[in-house]
């Protein structure tokens, strides 16, 4: 064990996820995409390099006698190189495909509606000569929350026509498709839910308003959930709910407006669990540590992987 490498794209969460999984005794090999990156000054091999560059990648990883990477980090970059990474034999810590659903929130809005999974109504359309004004709005009306079907682009609310014009060009400037989303007036919170395919174990209801938090545009009244542990209850159990039919493995997050309704906003298929980010220190005043639990449950995964 001592002597087992394992490759790591951590991203934002880079420290913390080299250091759970040093203290299980494996060599990091990490992957950074600039120089300074979380983790980079203590994984015991790093290279930074240009992640798009995925045969240089490879080759890094061989070297440090790297089979299986845990992913820990959900950018869409990432993604790209760790498909390249399985073709080429690598065990990955996620379950790529479902990873890449949740990564396009129109795909998933559409799942979760398969599902019965209660999400806000919305309207879509893949070009800006497409979009149909008086549809989307009587679709989702004013105010209304404007994405970039990949997050291209932060999530924006829009309270006036004029707003609504300005965001919707600048979705299609980014390439991507347009998602508007009815705005949901109520509290926000996130649910890490842990999966390894067998066992599926919710971490938490955090009471916390990522729109707030990280000073989205239009999100001035952005208030965290306020719920009773019954309340909490409900929507963990409908977190893993969108986890666990959505076989999302490793640790997920799923994020909800709470008003009358319980409405599911998105998933995220890999949390950022970095020392320095919005989700990790707050779960850790609730006692529970994220990164230990993300490395936990993925090196479940990579190694029943490895003997399938």
């Amino acid at each position: 064990m001592a002597e087992e490498w394992i490759g790591l794209i951590g991203g934002k969460s880079g420290d913390s996820l080299t250091d759970k999984l040093q203290e299980k005794g494996y060599k990091v090999a990490l992957v950074a995409g600039r120089a300074g990156e979380p983790g980079t000054d203590s994984a015991d091999r790093h290279y930074i390099i240009d992640l798009r560059e995925a045969d240089a990648v490879a080759d890094f990883f061989r070297k440090c006698q790297v089979k299986k990477v845990l992913v820990g980090t959900g950018h869409e970059v990432v993604f790209e190189l760790a498909k390249k990474l399985e073709e080429e034999g690598f065990v990955l810590s996620i379950n790529l495909a479902t990873s890449l659903l949740a990564k396009d929130k129109i795909a998933f809005k559409k799942q979760l509606e398969k599902q019965g999974i209660l999400t806000p109504a919305y309207y879509t359309a893949d070009r800006e000569k497409d979009v149909d004004m008086k549809k989307l709005i009587a679709g989702v009306g004013i105010p209304c929350v404007i994405k970039s079907s990949t997050d291209a682009i932060q999530p924006r609310k829009v309270n006036r026509m004029e707003e609504l014009e300005e965001a919707v060009r600048e979705v299609f400037a980014t390439g991507t498709s347009l998602l508007a989303e009815e705005f949901i007036d109520g509290g926000d919170c996130t649910v890490a839910v842990a999966n390894d395919g067998e066992h599926l174990i919710d971490c938490g209801v955090l009471l916390y308003s990522k729109a707030r938090g990280s000073r989205l545009k239009g999100f001035h009244n952005a208030k965290d959930a306020v719920l009773s542990e019954e309340q909490k209850t409900e929507v963990a159990e409908i977190a893993k709910r969108v986890v666990g039919e959505n076989g999302l493995l490793g640790l997920a997050r799923v994020d909800f407006s709470i008003s009358d309704e319980n409405y599911v906003l998105e998933a995220n298929s890999v949390v950022v669990t970095g020392y320095h980010g919005n989700t990790y220190p707050r779960y850790k005043k609730n006692g529970v540590d994220l990164a230990e639990i993300l490395v936990e449950y993925g090196v479940r995964i990579l190694e029943r992987k490895s003997v399938e």
